[in-house]
Order: structure tokens, then sequence, then C-alpha cells
């Protein structure tokens, strides 16, 4: 905060385009507000918020200041510049004087005499009796008539008055001062007064249509049926799946064609694979339900049929979308609809369960018709459709009946009302009221209507006092507990909807609309301006989307063949599966033979003869869909295919063979038969991916059935800027509406959802969550965006899960609670031997263990490869063990699926998720593709119990509690656990099977507290637990994991053979261990040893003797060869100096031979003076090598940043008296004088100048001459685009160094604080260096394998990405660089480590030192430092990094001595 001013100064006087001032400064007065609001109780979606909140506090004028906000946001919306220098005078003025007055530090003299010295007249808001359709404002008092408070958009000493008692007078109990509104369709009276149709409490935060609408019961319309069906435990009825049945022939029958009608059986069939354990859960699915599933598949059909021919009803089939979402922000609602016209006059939504009935009238539900009430409301408020222009029908399946809708204004009114009073519920509990809430609640809170009918009386009454009765039963520990967690599970989710207080971040599902283009790309948050190329057949023409000029590659991401083969194989996966579906077809025919003869019930005969239908009549529309298209796509090898799956009807014959015996066998023959179909399947599959390596995205495109309706959209991604990097994975979830204006967004435009299939630099596959019929739907014309979706299932889950504890056994409970001890069976006694005796050891108390195991796992100690490995090896050598394998993360589990892969034995495993979550060998284990084998219920049901190990993530498995109805887990095992929040594991731990007991016996946690925490969204000091109940079973931060939880409680009461720890690692040589080791586990780690930990570093060969550097170096790639003696130069005969340990390079290798230097050019006529040893470019004064003298500390630092040599603009020269020069007229600061700086004063006054070293005496660091002048170099070279030379002292360096700190400096202005240049050029050396001592030493480069790059933000990875580009080595493309987070359980030889950080705040980001007894431990750092296996270079700004204590320690260590320059 010191330093502020000095920023502000630096931007201010900066060449920086105005758009890029505006957007620091914004940024700046952002990261301020948040950094002070921080610790308050109240939380902040924007910074309008936050701000207002601050001025009050303070009390001062915020007019001044809104303007300045309100200018910048439209200047970062904008792509032009729309103010006055004068605007923004007097903006930074408003800026300054704010932040003088919140941080009571006085604004610098530089600045005083630049900005205005008086105030023009400010602009005054001017309200008239004209309709406004939104106003956003926030809070400032309230009384029982009217709400003050201030305009977001129109700055105005004079607050607001609004009137609010007529329709929202509930308000007065929600509000609180700095609470959001919007007030919708507003008009003034003539005393000024506002009167809003609607009023919106704190809109950002989204509730469902449809859970807001499932709140209106026969008993009453109250908020506490929100709070109810939060915690309800998920049910699989027939209803629930009816209903999503119906949305499937809805579906169908939209999509059919007349080659491909649609057909109950084939709908029916699809339904029950997308519920697949919900099927076979629900005891109730019988005959019965099937003709009732029939009955209604053919109402929609012929009313879809009805409505479609009848002019009245206005639909046109080919104009139709299905399931279109919105986002509505202004009425803080969200929510999908069933069918929609295209111009968005024609609304149906579905109802398959029953309407009301009233002496023999039949008549819509009201909470039905609500729902359908608020979507004309969003298509008004989103797309200005008036209410009167839509025509919207209730279709109740079940009948059929149609119900033209009409709304009326007090319906409306009356559901928002709700909707704020939901909203205010969610707040309380996030505060921590939520005993206050929940605690006296009976079944006569819900019963607002005083019903006493039978329903309520006999079957609604009794099912509330069920639910309630938990919270009433639990002990104090228990409720201290749940209430704890139930209040930190809110704050997340409100904090992932609304955005949280985190500097520099922008991960709020808020900031869709809150936050401005520009940041939104700073953060890589939004891909705009894409085209689609491709969306069915009839798009196949269009010419390939990845082949435009002047779009960057990408060296960082993949290649574009890489990107075709992993195109490729989305399509054979497909293939893949129908070749399956045709399997499963035949075997139902033969099964449904069987069970006829057997004598079978006769609800699975219905259903399995309907299903045999359907299969042969869908085999025979798609031959003769075949038929049709065989000549069109013959190019493609249609015909070999249709030849393949012929030869592929023996293999079914055979399966059908084995599937016969398999009902007559037991479960190991059914588990070796399951193995052995997958087994088939995966051959299969393989050799249709190795069938055409060169399909590429638009491959697919041609290949997609128009039938099928529209899936997948392929997409161009233009190019951006360099230095832009999307933040976006294959697999996320996505929203993609129109975008051809820079007024369109989410909240004015339809927005579809679904997951991206495939991204590259220049091409994006979306898989579209819901299939459309039309591309009329999407205009080939029209521009697009894609932005991060946000869905509540994964925080409804946790809810679900606290609740599950409530209701768990008592014993399980006290188990979790600590209130009795762990139980240990020691006569059990090992099957097998394994890897060695601490294995072996670990292993059998992992057994013998009988509720609970904890395995820490250091870093490199084998933990899931060895010791998970091993525990799953012997769990399954007992026949009657059932496996659950677990991990937070798909990467995780991938590298368990890895593991069970490399098992002697090779067990079958099932693992559940989607295709685009696992990695593709994978995916012939995941449950729909082993089941799709399967025919019935029964065949289904018998698969899953006969394979015996079961893997996923805590989401996937806590999302489906089926399965745990289907199987009963003698043991879990969670790998990562450390990272796993205590909400996030309380479900699986706690769910029942059908008898009521828990469905797992034991669960054994393998992790580290010391590696990478969870990953949590509040402040540390809001997860804080003081409760003595709590503290005292070791629960003292919410944000610590029950692994860490556990651990810490068995510190403090020490249980035999229940926590063990691994100690010897096999991965990082003891040299680059040391620190890590020392600092964070006490010594306490050994080497296995493996070769590399024993040996030498590996680059004998490095530049000892050189005398020319004049000459271009050269590779090995092609003709060229490596002339030792002329790629690198040195003084004559001066030996090399190991840096290992705590070894320094002798000074005397840190100079050039100046008489061999070549001149450097700097500009058209400059160049260095070759017979000086150094020049200072900035002018300074010299110093020979010769002499073996470093340079002077007065001239060891360029004092302007980015500035051209000699001058800080014209006329002016740098004062050479002076160790520091305040460029902006402050006091220097002379580091001779034995002066240290104050903490954070202790480097340099403006940002990007070069630092001081606070070590000892405050003297200069002469370490940093290794890039002197490396701002002005660093530009010059970037610009050249050609390879670099790298100077041979550096080279020897790398050679010689095991572990080593480069200091970086401060990157040049114009930067964002999320890059550095400077330590991407370092970087990029580093990777040079490697490959030419590979070459020296006859190596191969093998850059994915050799090398990692670690960095902490995103934007920086496009950076580095494009300094290795330039470097026009080969395999650089592949060498991974990521976050810390993803690179967890990955390793390479060499990792270097880029910290990346220009700003002191920063410093907070890249490092949360936790405390772990008397010893402090930076959990990022040691996972980024323990990646390395043989060397490990870390580069950063030394002068900031030192700021942190371990840091500090580090660079003591292992700071690079040395006055290496960086030539061109």
């Amino acid at each position: 905060m010191n330093n502020i001013f000095n920023e502000i100064e630096s931007y201010y006087f900066s060449n920086l385009h105005y758009k890029e001032k505006y957007a620091r400064l914004y940024g700046l007065l952002d990261r301020v507000c948040k950094q002070l609001t921080a610790d308050e109780p109240t939380d902040f979606s924007n910074l309008f918020a936050r701000l207002y909140f601050l001025c009050k506090q303070k009390q001062i004028k915020s007019q001044p200041i809104e303007i300045f906000r309100i200018h910048a946001r439209q200047v970062l919306q904008s792509k032009e510049f729309p103010y006055t220098d004068e605007d923004y005078q007097y903006d930074v003025k408003a800026l300054c004087e704010t932040l003088c007055a919140l941080l009571d530090t006085p604004i610098s003299e530089r600045l005083q005499k630049s900005l205005p010295t008086h105030w023009r007249a400010l602009p005054q808001a001017h309200y008239t009796s004209e309709k406004r359709k939104r106003i956003r404002m926030v809070v400032d008092n309230w009384n029982e008539e009217f709400i003050y408070g201030f305009d977001e958009s129109y700055p105005d000493n004079a607050p607001l008055q609004v009137s609010y008692t007529a329709h929202f007078s509930e308000l007065s109990e929600m509000l609180y001062k700095g609470a959001q509104l919007n007030l919708l369709s507003v008009t003034s009276d003539e005393a000024g007064i506002l009167q809003a149709e609607l009023i919106i409490f704190e809109p950002d935060y989204l509730i469902d249509i449809s859970s807001l609408s499932a709140c209106y019961t026969n008993y009453g319309d109250t908020p506490l049926n929100y709070l109810m069906n939060k915690f309800r435990p998920q049910e699989s009825t027939p209803y629930i799946l009816l209903g999503n049945a119906a949305n499937q022939f809805l579906d169908d029958c939209i999509n059919e064609s007349n080659e491909t009608p649609a057909s109950f059986e084939s709908s029916i069939q699809k339904a029950f694979r997308t519920d697949l354990l919900a099927y076979c859960c629900t005891p109730q699915i019988d005959r019965s339900y099937f003709q009732k599933a029939e009955e209604q598949f053919n109402h929609i059909r012929q009313t879809l049929e009805t409505l479609f021919h009848t002019p009245s009803y206005h639909f046109d089939r080919n104009k139709v979308m299905l399931e279109p979402s919105f986002l509505c922000e202004s009425m803080g609602l969200q929510g999908r609809m069933d069918l929609l016209q295209s111009d968005g006059k024609n609304l149906i939504e579905l109802k398959s369960g029953k309407a009301d009935g009233w002496n023999g009238v039949i008549r819509a539900k009201a909470s039905h018709a609500l729902q359908m009430a608020l979507y004309k409301e969003v298509l008004f408020y989103n797309l200005d459709i008036l209410r009167e222009e839509v025509r919207s029908y209730l279709f109740y399946s079940a009948y059929p009946k149609l119900y033209a809708e009409r709304s009326a204004k007090g319906q409306i009114q009356k559901a928002i009302s709700l909707r704020n009073q939901i909203v205010a519920n969610e707040i309380r509990l996030k505060n921590g009221e939520g005993k206050a809430l929940l605690e006296h609640l009976t079944s006569d809170s819900f019963n607002e209507r005083n019903d006493q009918s039978k329903l309520w009386c006999c079957y609604q009454r009794p099912q509330i006092e069920a639910w309630l009765m938990p919270f009433r039963q639990a002990s104090p520990l228990e409720k201290a507990y749940f209430y704890h967690f139930l209040s930190f599970t809110e704050k997340e989710q409100f904090l992932s909807k609304t955005g949280d207080s985190k500097l520099d971040s922008s991960r709020g599902f808020a900031d869709i609309w809150n936050a401005d283009l520009t940041t939104k790309q700073e953060g890589g948050n939004i891909l705009i301006d894409l085209i689609i190329k491709g969306m069915e057949e009839k798009e196949s023409n269009s010419t390939s989307c990845g082949q435009r000029e002047g779009k960057q590659s990408g060296t960082y991401r993949e290649t574009e063949a890489s990107s075709a083969l992993k195109a490729h194989k989305v399509f054979q996966e497909k293939k893949f599966k129908t070749s399956v579906e045709n399997r499963t077809k035949e075997e139902i025919k033969e099964k449904s033979k069987l069970q006829n003869t057997t004598g079978e019930n006769e609800s699975t005969e219905f259903a399995e003869n309907k299903l045999k239908e359907g299969n042969e009549e869908e085999t025979n529309q798609q031959n003769a869909a075949k038929k049709t298209g065989t000549a069109e796509i013959a190019g493609n090898g249609f015909k070999e295919k249709i030849k393949e799956r012929a030869n592929q009807q023996n293999t079914v014959e055979g399966n059908e063979k084995k599937s016969r015996q398999q009902d007559a066998a037991g479960e190991t023959e059914t588990s070796e038969i399951a193995e052995n179909r997958f087994k088939e399947g995966s051959e299969e599959k393989t050799s249709q991916q190795n069938a055409a390596e060169e399909t590429g995205p638009t491959e697919i495109a041609k290949q997609i059935k128009e039938s099928e309706g529209i899936e997948r959209l392929f997409l161009n991604i233009p190019f951006y800027n360099e230095g832009f990097l999307p933040n976006f994975r294959k697999g996320d979830i996505v929203l993609f509406y129109e975008r051809n204006g820079e007024k369109d967004n989410v909240t004015n435009r339809q927005v579809f959802r679904g997951n991206i299939e495939y991204i590259s630099d220049t091409e994006l596959v979306i898989k579209l969550r819901y299939k459309q019929r039309n591309k009329q739907v999407f205009s080939l014309q029209s521009r697009y965006a894609l932005e991060h979706d946000f869905m509540d299932g994964s925080y409804n889950t946790l809810y679900k899960g606290l609740y599950a504890f409530l209701t768990a056994p008592s014993d399980r409970r006290d188990l979790l609670l600590g209130q009795r001890p762990p139980r240990i069976d020691h006569s059990r006694t090992l099957n097998g031997r394994y890897l060695n005796e601490q294995i072996n050891r670990i292993v059998l108390q992992a057994k013998q263990a009988e509720d609970y195991f904890l395995l820490v796992g250091p870093p490199g100690t084998g933990k899931t490869s060895v010791a998970l490995k091993s525990m799953v090896e012997e769990f399954y050598s007992e026949t009657s063990n059932q496996i659950l394998l677990l991990s937070y993360t798909n990467r995780a589990v991938d590298e368990i699926c890895d593991m069970l892969e490399r098992i002697e034995k090779h067990p079958a495993y099932l693992r559940i998720g989607s295709e685009l979550a696992c990695e593709e060998r994978f995916r012939p284990r995941l449950m729909q593709n082993i089941t799709d084998q399967c025919g019935n219920r029964e065949a289904i049901i018998r698969t899953i119990e006969s394979i015996r190990i079961v893997v996923g993530t805590t989401a996937s498995i806590s999302g489906r509690p089926e399965l745990f109805k289907l199987k009963h887990f003698q043991v879990a095992i969670i790998d990562e656990a450390s990272q796993i929040l205590e909400p996030q594991i309380l479900g699986i731990l706690c769910a029942q099977n059908s008898t009521q007991q828990c469905a797992i016996d034991k669960f054994i946690l393998i992790g580290d507290p010391k590696q990478l925490p969870a990953v949590v969204q509040q402040n540390p000091s809001e997860s804080v637990v003081t409760n003595k109940l709590l503290t005292e079973i070791g629960l003292t931060d919410r944000r610590n994991s029950l692994f860490e939880r556990i651990y810490r409680w068995l510190h403090i009461h020490p249980q035999e053979g229940i926590l063990s720890m691994l100690n010897r690692q096999g991965r990082m040589h003891p040299e680059v261990n040391e620190f890590a080791n020392h600092c964070f586990y006490g010594g306490l780690l050994d080497i296995v040893p493996v070769k590399h930990q024993t040996e030498d570093l590996e680059f004998k060969i490095y530049p000892k003797e050189t005398t020319e550097y004049d000459k271009q170096a050269t590779t090995s790639e092609g003709n060229e060869t490596i002339n030792q003696e002329t790629i690198y130069h040195d003084i004559p005969n001066q030996e090399p100096v190991h840096s290992n340990g705590n070894e320094k390079l002798s000074q005397k290798t840190e100079y050039y031979d100046a008489l061999n230097q070549q001149p450097t050019d700097f500009g058209e006529d400059e160049t260095l003076n070759r017979e000086t040893a150094y020049c200072d470019v900035l002018n300074q004064q010299s110093e020979n090598a010769d002499l073996g003298k470093a340079l002077g500390q007065r001239n060891a630092y360029c004092d302007i940043p980015n500035q051209q040599p000699g001058n800080s603009n014209e006329d002016e020269t740098l004062n050479r008296e002076t160790a520091y020069c305040d460029v902006l007229n402050q006091q220097s600061e002379n580091a001779d004088g034995g002066k240290a700086l104050g903490q954070r004063n202790a480097y340099c006054d403006i940002p990007n100048q070069q630092s001081v070293n606070s070590n000892g005496n405050g003297v200069l660091s002469n370490t940093l001459n290794l890039f002197k002048n490396i701002n002005t170099q660093t530009k010059h070279r970037w610009e050249q685009k050609g390879k670099w030379t790298v100077p041979s002292s550096f080279i020897r360096m790398v050679a010689t160094t095991r572990v080593g700190f480069i200091p970086s400096g401060f990157p040049p202005l114009e930067d964002s604080n999320k890059v550095n240049r400077n330590e991407a050029e370092i970087i990029a050396l580093l990777v040079q260096s490697i490959y030419e001592l590979c070459a020296l030493n006859g190596l191969p480069f093998q850059a994915s394998k050799r090398i990692g790059i670690i960095v902490p933000f995103r934007n920086q990875i496009a950076l580095i990405g494009k300094a290795l580009k330039e470097l026009q080595l080969p395999e650089t493309e592949n060498i991974t660089i990521d976050t810390v987070e993803r690179y967890q359980g990955s390793q390479r030889e060499i990792i270097l480590y880029s910290a990346t950080i220009s700003q002191p705040y920063q410093l907070d980001i890249l490092s949360t030192p936790i405390q772990d007894n008397d010893t402090w431990i930076d959990r990022k750092l040691n996972v980024a430092l323990t990646r390395a296996q043989k060397q490990l270079f870390v580069t950063g700004n030394e002068a900031i990094l030192r700021h942190s204590p371990i840091y500090n320690k580090f660079i003591e260590k292992y700071l690079i001595s040395g006055e290496w320059k960086v030539e061109s």
C-alpha cells in the first residue's frame, strides 16, 4: 500500500495508451478495495459495492471516484477512447484523492503538481417520469417506507429514494448497508420518488426458475421448501425417471426426419442409458411404467404434429430450439426452457406429471403456471420481447393437454418476493445463522395455508417431520460440526456465484456480466469472434478451419498434427460405441428368447420386448440410411466399415455364448467375461483408431448424420494477440452465445450450454448439452463468444453430504468426530509380499485397520505407484472385497487407472465419469461402455456387482448415490486426500446401503499435508474455527482437509498402527531435494536410491576454453555441426567451477574477454565499446573487466523503466552520483551508506525499477548484473525473431549447477502484472542451453521428458511459449508449461520455475505459508521444487521474493553469482 502512488506515477507519466492506463488504474483501485474489505463480514460482488462501502465508512465524497469507475469501465468495454485528456486528468485526480483518504497516505509531490488544482462541475443525474427498464443500486439506508441508495450508472451525491412497501415490504428484514438491488420497470413521480414494478435483492445470486417454482405447494409458497429440497437425499422414483424420459421423447420427436423417424423403443433406450444406475436401483420400474412411458411418447409425438401443422399455433418445426438457456441478471434468475421458437415468441414447457383437478375440471398447477410466467419475463428483460407477443403453452403429456398460459403482474411480484426471501436465507446461512434458522422449525412452519387435507396429514407432514428429526437429535458437537461446515459451504457457493475478494481474481460466475471485456481477455476467460465452420454433413465442404495466415501455432499447446489426431479419436470413440450398440441389440434378442422360456417376470419381459422391437426397427432404419449415404461418403472408408461390422457379428455370437454361460456360472466367471468383453472392445477401438490417423476436426463434421441433429459445433478461433492464452481446457463446461457487437453478452442473448470436446490454437469443438434439429439456430454469418459456465449441482451434492452426516449411524459419526478411537484387528496377515519391508508394514497396517488408516506420502515416495498399488493387490487378493478408489481430480484418477493397468493380474475395474474427463485409453473401462453390452437391468446389475474395483472422482461418485444401493465396499482408498475438503467427502463416507448400514466399512486416506491444499475461495480469517467443541477434535480451520484434521488429531492422541509415512523418495537427486527435505520435512526423507540419485550431473562436456564469440552458434540439426571453439567464448584457460551445494561460480568467470566480445546493436548507430568489458548503455561510467572489478554499485542499476539508453526523456540524463535515482523527483537513497531500507520500502519506489537487495547492509546485489539492460535487449531480441546466442559462461553455469536461483529484475512497464518478459527470456535461455548441452554431449534432447516449466499465471504460459517458439529449436513445442496445481503428480528431469510476480502484493498470491508445529511450509513452493529429478532452476524478482522468509532462505542458499550479459 505504501508504494501505491509510485505505481500511479509510473502509469500516469508513461507512454502507455489511455486505454491501458485506465486498465492499470482501474485494476489498482479494485485491488486496494479488495484489500481494505478483505476482513469485512459483508461480501461484495463487484467494485461498485466495495467502493460505496469504503466511501461511507471513511465519509469520503463518492461522486468523483464513481465517475472514474464508470469512465474506466466504458473505456475497457470500448475499442476506442471516448474521453478527452481533461477527463483523464480529473479521473486520476479523483483516484488519487480517494486513495489518499482511504489509505491516509499523502499524494506525491510530482502528482500533485501535475493534476488539476480545482474540481470542475460534476454531472447530475435526472430522473423523469419516463420508465427505465433497469437500475442497479447499492443500499445506503432505509425506513418503513423508502430505500435510499446510489445508482451504479449515474453518480450523484444525492441518493435515490425508492418506495418499496407496496409489494416488497419483506425487504426491510433483509437489507443491509452495501446490499445491491435491481429496480425493474422504474418510474419517477413529481417528487423524484422512484416506483419499481420489481425489486431484486442481490441480483448476482441467480436462482434457478424450476427450483423457485418447486417452492409452490398445496400447503404454502414458502422459502423453507427451497431449503428442505437442498438437503433432501437424492431420490430415484418412477415419476422422476418418467419426467426425464419425457424430455428425451420430446428431443427425439423434434429431431426426427423422414429417413429416421422417432420411435419409443429407441427413445426409452436412450433414457435408460442416461439414468443407468437410477433405473437399476428403482424397484417400481415394471410393466406399468413402460406402458405409461409409451403412452406419453405417443402423446408427445401426436401433439407436436398438431402444433406444426395447425397454422393458428404459429409453430415452425424448422425454427424451434430445444432446451434454450437464459441467464437473467436483471431478475436474479436463470432457466432452461423445453422448447422455444427462434424468434422467441412461441414457448412450450413440458410436464409429464399430473395437472390440478377440481370438480372434474383439469387445470395447470400453480407452480407450473408460475414457471411459464417467469420464462416470459426473462424473454422480456433479456431479449426485449413484449410479454403479450409470447404464445406460451403448458404441455401435460400424460393427458395430453395444452394450456395457453397468461401471466399477471401480481403473480410475478409474488414470485420475486419469494426469490428474495430465498436469497436472504442463503445469506443468513453463509453468515453462520443456520442454527437459528433450522433448529426451531416444525412442520407447521411450512404449512402457511393451514392445510388439513389427507395429502398433508398422511404424507407431507410426516415427511417434513422426518427431515427435521436429525437436526433435533444431533448432539451439541454434531450440531456445531454441521453448522460450521454449512456456513463454510454456503460462503464458498456465494463467492463462486457472485465473485471472491482475492487479488487479481475473476472467478465468480457473475463476472460474466460484471467484468469488462479487457479483464476477461487478460484472464483468458472469454473467446470472442468465433466463427462456425461446421455443424453437420451439409457443412462438411468448408475448408479446414486450422489454416489461416498470421496465427501462431503455440509451442506450448498441441501441434496441428496432434490436434487432428486428437479430434479423430473423438470420432473413433463414437464409432466404437456404435459397434458396441450393435452387439447389445443382438444380445437383447437372444436374452429375450431365453427369458421367455425360463419364465422371467412379466414386467421384465415387456421391457425386453420393447427394447428388442426398437433395436430391430432402428437397425432397419440405419441400414436404409447407410444405403442412401454410402456413395456420398465412400471416400471416408464407409464401405470398409460396413464390411468390418459384418465381420464383427461372429464376435457377437461368441459373446452371446459367453453371456449364456454367465447366467449359469458364479460371480467369478461373470467378472472374467466382463474383462474379456473389455479386452475385445479395447482391441477393436485401437484398430479403428489406427485406421485413419489423418482425420481432423473438420472430418468429424463430415461424418455427423443429419438425422442425429446438431450435437457438435466446429469453430475457428481467431488470432487475438501474442500474449493471449485461453483459460479453457478439454472437458470444461461452457456457455456459447451470439456476439456480433460490444453490447452483446450472456444477459441479452440466448445461451447454449455444452462441453469443450477439443481445443487448439485455431480450432474449437463444442459438444452441445442438448442437440438442435435446425441449423438455422446457428447463423454462419454471425460471430460467437464462449465463456465458462457454472452449475449449482456440485454444491447441492455437498449439502446432501452434510445432511448424510447427520443421518449416518452413530458409530460412524463418533468415528469422524474423534469420539471413539479407530479399531485394529491384529489377527489379519498379509497374503502377498511387496516392494520392501516398509511397504509390507504399511500394507499390513492398512489391512489391520478396521475403521481408517492414514498414509503420508511426501513427494516422490510412490504413494500411488507403489503404496496404493500394493494395497489394491492385497485387498483384491481376498475375493470377498469390493474396493472403491477415489481422488479429487480426473487427472489423479487417470493415474490410478494407469496403476491398475500395471498390476500383473490385470483386475477388472469400473470407472465412473464422462468420456471427456477420462484419458482416452481408459474410456473402455467407463461404466457406460462396459454396460453397453448388457441387455437388461439384471445383466447390468450382475456386471456391476461382479467387477470388484470401482474408480472415480469424489464428485462423480457423490453424484451417483445409487451406486451404494448396488454395492457394499469393504474399503475405500482416497488418494490425494489432503486436497479434499471435509464436505466433499462426507457424503461418500456416510453413504448408506439399502439396509441403512454404512456402505463403506473402512477408508484409507493417502496424502501429504505439506503439498497442495484444497482450493478455497474465502479468506483464511473467514474459515478459522474458535468453537471449543470443534478445536478439541482438531478442527481449527475449515479450509483443511479431513486428512489434515485426523493427521493432527493423531499427533495429539497417538494411535498405534493408524498413521504411517513413506520416507524413501525415488524422484529427486538428494541435492535437488535438500531444501524441501530440511525446510519442510525435518530431514526425514532419504533416497531409494535409483540410478540418477547417485550420479553426477550428466552434462560432462561444456564450454571451457574458447576465444571467439563473434561467430553465430550452430546446431547439430540437418547438415550443421557444432564447433566447440566457435560457439562459446570465455577467459582463456579458465577452468569451470561447480556451484553444487553452497559454492558460487568464481568471479573470474563472470566477465567476458572484452577483446573478443561481439558488439550488440541497440539502435541504428550505437554499438558497445569493444575496448571495455562492460558498457553501461545508459551512459553511466563503465568498469574494466581486466582488473577483475565488479561494477560500481552506483552504476549497477537502471532507474528508469523501459527508457532508451542515456535519456529519461529527450534532454535529461541520469544522476551518476546516487545509488538510486528516483526519476519521479523523490528523494534518493545511497546504498553505500549502509542503510537498510524499510520492509515494504526496501525495494524500488517505482514499479519496474531495478530492485535493492535488503540482505546484509542493504547493498545492491551484484547478481542482477546478469541481466543488466535486459529490458532493452529483450525488446530488441523479440523483434528479431531468430535464434539467440547464449554466453558460454551461462551454458557452463547450466551444466554445473544442480539447483540455482537466477534473479530477473522488473519487467517492462507495458507488460501486465501477470507476465514477466525477463523471466520468459531467462527460461528460453535455459532451454537453449540445455539443448546445446545435449548436442554437445551426444544426448537426445527429448524435451517433453527432460524439461518442465512451472509458472503461477496462465498469461506467463503464453509468453514463455512465444519465447520458446522464437528459439526455433525442435521439440520445444512439446514442453509442458503449466501451473503448479496442474503439475502435482508429475515430474521432469529438469524443472524451470518462473515466479513471474513483479508487484509486492502478488507475493500473497504466490506464497501462502502455513505453520506445522514450529515449521513454516510453503506448499506451492514445495510442490514446484519437488517436481525435478536432476536439476532445478528458479527465476524471480529477488527484491520482492526476499520478503518471504522461505524464498529468502532459498535465495540465500542457491543465488547464482555471475555477470552474464544476454547478447542479441
